[in-house]
């Protein structure tokens, strides 16, 4: 009799156990699936990330190249303001009476 009360407390025990077991496993399962989800989570921010990244150097290179192009205008618009300067300059102006006349 005393082995049944005995076989019955440890099937007691043996089933709570289990069941803290099983609670366990449940709780490593669902953090296990928050921490899958929090990794896809970051390699989607990476990819963004690195797409950000290319169309920044993208960008930059697109002005450096527009900023040499407009370098380069700028020194061909600065030659010929001197061209056009120097040909003003052959240009002598007289007054005739109320009007102006033009001389070379």
């Amino acid at each position: 009799m005393y082995e049944a009360v005995i076989s019955g407390f440890i099937s007691a025990e043996a089933a709570q156990a289990l069941e803290a077991i099983t609670a366990a496993v449940d709780s490593i399962t669902d953090m296990n699936t928050q921490i899958a989800s929090a990794a896809e989570e970051q390699s989607a921010v990476s990819r963004e990330l690195e797409r950000n990244v290319v169309n920044i150097s993208h960008v930059a290179t697109e002005t450096s190249h527009g900023t040499a192009q407009i370098a380069a205008a700028s020194t061909e618009l600065a030659a010929l303001a001197v061209g056009l300067q120097e040909m003003v300059g052959e240009f002598r102006v007289q007054f005739c009476g109320r009007f102006f006349k033009l001389e070379c």
